[in-house]
């Protein structure tokens, strides 16, 4: 699945699941424009890291997303899609998705169960204390304990589902949500 000549604009995209869905949207082909609050030479590092690892273009932004002023215009195209990346916002997707329907243009949001990322990596210690319990048990009895496969998900899973949302395979799928959580909204 390719996904060249196209561009993705990641936000929250230096770490954890929004660098997985830069990373996959590169290995797919992908031009990438990741972005934080943070401007280091590190988010910029990391940037030309995605570039020359997948053969794209790649470049790192530094915007608040939540702020119109720090907002950069984008190019009107002839389609595209918007994927929200969390479990919050689902009448958002449902609305957007309306309100483009016909115009080339989906919206559905990807719902991810517990995923390893350094910020749930960093929590494991301190849920450890808390509860008197190994790594391995705070892991299985606590964090997991709603995620029925009792496996975290990973950043290239939620990345490898944000490329196929983005491919003409999804062209018809918009306003819904695809849980990524081994099997928590089936409880």
């Amino acid at each position: 699945m390719t996904l060249k000549g196209k561009t993705a604009v990641i936000t929250g995209s230096n770490s954890g699941i929004g660098l997985g869905v830069a990373e996959e949207l590169a290995r797919a082909g992908a031009d990438v424009v990741i972005n934080s609050f943070t401007d280091s030479a590190e988010d910029h590092a990391l940037a030309a890291r995605i570039a020359a690892g997948h053969g794209v273009k790649a470049r790192y932004i530094q915007a608040d997303m939540s702020k119109p002023d720090d907002c950069r215009a984008l190019v009107e195209k002839a389609g595209g899609c918007d994927i929200l990346v969390n479990n919050a916002g689902i009448q958002f997707v449902k609305t957007v998705a309306l309100e483009t329907a016909g115009q080339s243009i989906t919206c559905n949001a990807v719902c991810p169960g517990y995923v390893l990322t350094p910020l749930v990596e960093a929590q494991i210690p301190d849920q450890m204390k808390v509860h008197d319990m190994d790594r391995e048990t705070v892991i299985r009895e606590v964090m997991l304990q709603r995620q029925p496969s009792r496996q975290f998900a990973t950043t290239e899973q939620i990345g490898g589902t944000v490329v196929w949302l983005c491919s003409p395979f999804a062209d018809q799928v918009t306003g819904t949500t695809i849980s990524v959580d081994g099997g928590w909204t089936a409880l």
